[in-house]
């Protein structure tokens, strides 16, 4: 499984540094649910993908370009020889009605109506930017489909008309495969090459562009509303304290060496990726430069500026490799 969307991870930290009566909190946690059940809903389908021959078919997750000044994501994009397709994933529970007239989903759970914005239209839409991205760089591609895939187990689909739009192009993952194989079939006439098919996912992923805003700035904060200190990884208390090269934890007495690894993660994701030794001690709670000194050497990342503004880069990837070799 890959690792969640950077700003997942932000959204993640973030919650963690709030306190419980913060009034942006029950934003955060709506934001966050919502970016989940996208992300899982995506993974679910890589049972089904797995079935595509590797040679056949080349799948990039969650690319976001830029058209007309402004971002448009692709949740899932699979290209062939043959075809291009767009899949906009949704992982919704409840019976859902889609409503040709209005153009509009009405999801009905627990008895709730709860009106949603179209997801074929979203993917039209898609599809449209996506053709006109290519044209400007020049790319002639395959014939672009679009489908909105509904991964959820528990989701009930209905129409109001037999004759729906929405019948051929929202289905449950389980006809994906299928659906593949149908327009493999539509498309038996038309061959880019395999030259073609890497210059075009050459172009995708240098062009991508992940989802990474500065959260603080999202939800109007400042470092102040955070909650600073190392978190205790078997009770959750804040803050532990620094004794003896170990950190001890007042509530359960727990001590742990590298605690401090994954307030830095937090650091890092919602302040900046650098970090200086006055930072270290007023985020981590700790009184001695010289232990501030001893803990970011350890860290052996890059470091910028003389011995008074010296700075030290906290690269997301290299703390989650030390946060999974530290024993704590």
């Amino acid at each position: 499984m890959t690792m969640e969307p950077i700003f997942v991870q932000k959204l993640r930290a973030l919650l963690s540094r709030l306190p419980l009566n913060h009034p942006v909190r029950e934003k955060v946690e709506s934001d966050l649910g919502k970016r989940v059940a996208g992300y899982k809903g995506e993974q679910s389908l890589h049972y089904y993908l797995s079935f595509l021959p590797e040679k056949e078919f080349h799948i990039l997750y969650d690319l976001r370009l830029s058209f007309n000044n402004h971002f448009f994501q692709i949740d899932v994009l699979l290209l062939s020889k043959r075809f291009f397709l767009i899949l906009e994933v949704k992982n919704m529970a409840g019976t859902l009605l889609f409503d040709d007239r209005f153009n509009q989903v009405i999801r009905i759970k627990d008895g709730e109506e709860e009106p949603f914005q179209d997801p074929l239209q979203q993917v039209k839409h898609q599809q449209f930017q996506f053709l006109n991205w290519l044209k400007r760089k020049h790319i002639e591609p395959a014939p672009v489909e679009a489908l909105v895939l509904i991964v959820n187990r528990n989701a009930i689909l209905k129409t109001m008309d037999e004759k729906s739009k929405y019948v051929e192009k929202v289905l449950h993952s389980t006809m994906l495969l299928p659906k593949i194989d149908n327009f493999k079939k539509l498309y038996k006439d038309f061959h880019l090459t395999d030259k073609d098919i890497k210059k075009i996912k050459k172009l995708l992923l240098k062009n991508n562009t992940p989802y990474n805003p500065d959260v603080l700035q999202l939800y109007n904060l400042s470092k102040t509303d955070l909650l600073s200190g190392v978190r205790c990884p078997n009770c959750s208390y804040l803050p532990m304290d620094r004794v003896y090269g170990k950190w001890i934890c007042r509530d359960c007495d727990t001590s742990a060496k590298g605690a401090h690894l994954n307030a830095l993660l937090d650091y890092s994701l919602l302040c900046r990726s650098t970090i200086s030794n006055q930072e270290v001690r007023s985020f981590l709670h700790i009184s001695s430069p010289s232990v501030a000194q001893k803990l970011l050497q350890s860290l052996n990342t890059p470091q910028t500026g003389t011995t008074i503004n010296r700075t030290y880069k906290l690269p997301l990837q290299h703390l989650y490799s030390l946060i999974k070799k530290s024993p704590c």
